[in-house]
């Protein structure tokens, strides 16, 4: 699809593009998940207390952080391994996997 845009697949707008292009669309995103569950807290559902809507939206964006994990980490995972492993190499693959990601939950 971006080859028949004009991009060349070795230049650097290219890699610019598919590197960093869907990290910052998801990064975006989730700066604007407390926005917009606030604002469905307060106008929408009449949430009236501060406290009540502070509780939602912590709610709603913890469930959200937990999708995102889990999804971010299944699909890489599923592609991985589908491209490059066998069923036999299963556990050696989530014995080497699991310890990387705790710098998420760390810096989230």
């Amino acid at each position: 699809m971006l080859a028949a845009g004009g991009f060349d697949s070795h230049s650097a707008a290219f890699d610019l593009v598919v590197d960093y292009l869907p990290l910052t669309l998801q990064l975006g995103l989730l700066a604007l998940v407390p926005v917009i569950v606030q604002f469905t807290a307060t106008f929408l559902e009449g949430s009236k207390s501060l406290v009540e809507v502070q509780k939602i939206i912590y709610q709603r964006y913890f469930f959200f952080q937990m999708v995102n994990v889990f999804v971010t980490i299944g699909t890489v995972s599923i592609f991985t391994f589908i491209s490059d492993y066998s069923a036999a190499d299963i556990p050696s693959l989530l014995v080497d996997s699991f310890p990387r990601i705790g710098g998420y939950f760390i810096g989230t």
